[in-house]
C-alpha cells in the first residue's frame, strides 16, 4: 500500500487541501452570521432566542444527520458525494442572501447544514484512500491550518464588506456565495476518485453492528465530550461576541472581526506545528491539559477590555490553544486499539456530531439565557467555562496506539 500511495505524489495533498477549503468555506458561511446578526436582527426584528436559533440551526441538522449519513455512505464515492453537496450548497447560500422573510432564511440555513452533514464522511474516506495511518495527524494538522486561515480571512473581510455595502448583509452573503462557487468549480476540475484498497474497508457490516462497535470505545465518547464543551464556547462567541462588544464597549464590528480573525489565524500554524513535532500520545495528553486550562481563561479575558492591542494579544493565545488540541482530538479515532477500518468513518462522524452539537447548543443556550437575564457578559462568561472539557481526553490519550496499523 505504501508504494501505491507514494506514486500519486503531491496530488493527494492538493485533493485533501481543496476538499478542506471547500468545507471550511461552508462552515465559515455558517459561523460568520454573528457579524451579520445586528443588521439581520434589525431587518427582521429578532429576539435573542431567534438570533441564537438562526445561528445554530445548520449545526442542529448536522447533529441529527451526520452519524446516519456516515453509516449509509461508508462506501460512497467521496468525489461525487462532495461535488453534489457543493453545488446544492452554493444554491442554498444564494437563497439565504435573497430571503425576504425570516422563515425562508431559517429553512435555507437548515438545508445548508444538511449538505455539510452529507459531505463530512467523505473526508475520512479520502484520508483512508490516499494516506498512510501514520500521516493522519499531519493531515489533521493541515486540516486545522486551512480551516483557521479560511476563518481568519473571512472573519476579517466580512465586516469590511458589510461596511462597504452600507450594512447590506445580503450583498455580503452574495460575496461568500461567489467564493464558494469558485471553489466548487475548482473541485469539479481537479478532484478524482482513487480505487480503495481491499483491506481498507473490507467486510460487509450491518448498520446495527457498526453502531454497537463504535459505542464500545470510551475514547471516542470522551473525545466527543472534549469537543462539545469547546465548541459550545466558540459557537456562543461567534454568535454574540460582536454584539456584546458593540453594545458594551462601542467596539466596531470591524475590530471584533479582526479580533476573531486573529484568534483563528494563529490556530493554523500551531496545529501544523503540533502535528509535526508531537510524536507520542504522552506528549499530546499534556498539551490537552494546557489547552483546556487556557481556553476558558482567554475567552473570559476577551470580554474584559476594549483595548484593541490587548484583545489581539489575548486572541493570539486563544488561537494557539485551539490549534494545539484540534489535530490531536481529530486523530483519536484512527488510533483506538481494535477499531476496524469500516468503523473509522463512523467514529469520526460520532466525534464530529459532538463537535456540531456544541456549535448548536452554544448560540441557542446563549440566546435563551440572554432573554432570561438580560446580561450578555454573564452569559458569555458562563459559556466560556464549558471549554475546560478539553482537559478530559488528556486523561486517556496517553494509552492510545502509537501505530494504528497494528490495531486492525
Amino acid at each position: 500500500m505504501e508504494s501505491t500511495q507514494t506514486k500519486v505524489g503531491p496530488y493527494r495533498w492538493t485533493l485533501i487541501i481543496l476538499w478542506i477549503a471547500c468545507q471550511a468555506t461552508a462552515w465559515i458561511t455558517v459561523a460568520v452570521i454573528g457579524i451579520l446578526l445586528p443588521a439581520i436582527s434589525e431587518e427582521f426584528q429578532l429576539s435573542y432566542v431567534r438570533q441564537g436559533l438562526l445561528s445554530s440551526v445548520p449545526t442542529w441538522i448536522n447533529v441529527i444527520l451526520t452519524i446516519p449519513f456516515s453509516l449509509w455512505l461508508t462506501r460512497a464515492r467521496p468525489v461525487l458525494l462532495t461535488t453534489v453537496t457543493l453545488v446544492f450548497g452554493v444554491f442554498l447560500v444564494y437563497l439565504q442572501a435573497s430571503a425576504t422573510i425570516f422563515i425562508v432564511l431559517l429553512i435555507s440555513r437548515l438545508a445548508f447544514g444538511m449538505t455539510l452533514a452529507v459531505r463530512e464522511p467523505a473526508r475520512a474516506i479520502l484520508m483512508q484512500q490516499w494516506f498512510q495511518p501514520r500521516e493522519f495527524i499531519l493531515v489533521n494538522g493541515v486540516t486545522a491550518t486551512v480551516i483557521t486561515l479560511t476563518y481568519a480571512t473571512v472573519m476579517f473581510a466580512t465586516p469590511l464588506f458589510l461596511t462597504s455595502f452600507n450594512n447590506n448583509w445580503r450583498a455580503t452573503i452574495y460575496v461568500l456565495a461567489g467564493y464558494s462557487f469558485v471553489l466548487t468549480i475548482l473541485w469539479m476540475i481537479f478532484a478524482r476518485d482513487k480505487a480503495i484498497q481491499d483491506d481498507q474497508l473490507s467486510g460487509e457490516h450491518k448498520i446495527g453492528t457498526l453502531i454497537k462497535g463504535i459505542v464500545r470505545y470510551k475514547q471516542i465518547w470522551i473525545t466527543g465530550l472534549g469537543f462539545l464543551g469547546a465548541t459550545m464556547t466558540l459557537g456562543c462567541f461567534l454568535a454574540f461576541y460582536p454584539t456584546y462588544m458593540l453594545d458594551m464597549h462601542h467596539f466596531p464590528l470591524t475590530f471584533s472581526g479582526l479580533v476573531l480573525a486573529c484568534s483563528f489565524l494563529l490556530g493554523g500554524p500551531s496545529s501544523f506545528t503540533v502535528s509535526r513535532i508531537t510524536t507520542t500520545w504522552q506528549t499530546r495528553s499534556k498539551l490537552l491539559y494546557i489547552s483546556g486550562m487556557i481556553l476558558p481563561i482567554s475567552h473570559i479575558s476577551l470580554l474584559l477590555t476594549d483595548s484593541l492591542l490587548l484583545l489581539l494579544g489575548i486572541a493570539m493565545v486563544n488561537g494557539i490553544a485551539w490549534g494545539v488540541f484540534w489535530p490531536i482530538l481529530l486523530t483519536v479515532t484512527f488510533h483506538v486499539y481494535g477499531i476496524r477500518p469500516r468503523e473509522i468513518p463512523i467514529g469520526h462522524a460520532f466525534i464530529f456530531t459532538a463537535f456540531s452539537l456544541g456549535f448548536a447548543i452554544g448560540p441557542l443556550l446563549g440566546g435563551l439565557l440572554q432573554d432570561m437575564f438580560n446580561n450578555l457578559g454573564m452569559v458569555l462568561i458562563i459559556l466560556s467555562l464549558t471549554s475546560v472539557t478539553v482537559v478530559l481526553p488528556g486523561f486517556f490519550v496517553s494509552t492510545l496506539n502509537e501505530d494504528p496499523t497494528q490495531s486492525h
